[in-house]
């Protein structure tokens, strides 16, 4: 083989890798703003990282559910204040059951 031959070889492969980049990176970004995270700074990871930005990504929790879940334990939290509350508001009747609403 000719140095011209594995020049452009070297040229493609180069090329390619820089195709394959590129697309990692937008799916990161992708991916992150469907989580609710910044898609420009994982774009930029999955830039520069590549494979492993992609992964970074794919790793991160889901922004949309921890609030979901963080609301559901405060909803929780306050029902089971407010059952304490008027348990302890009820004059002593020997009456263990938790009041309905």
């Amino acid at each position: 083989m000719s140095t011209e031959t594995l020049d452009s070889m070297f040229g493609i492969f180069w090329f390619f890798a820089f195709l394959a980049n590129i697309s990692t990176a937008f799916f990161a970004a992708d991916v992150g703003a469907k989580k609710g995270h910044g898609g420009c700074l994982l774009f930029l990871l999955g830039l520069i990282f590549g494979l492993l930005g992609l992964i970074y990504a794919v790793g991160l929790p889901d922004s949309h559910r921890l609030k979901k879940d963080r609301e559901w334990q405060e909803w929780y939290h306050n029902d089971l204040m407010a059952q304490l509350r008027r348990m302890e508001a009820r004059p002593e009747t020997g009456d263990t059951s938790i009041p309905k609403p």
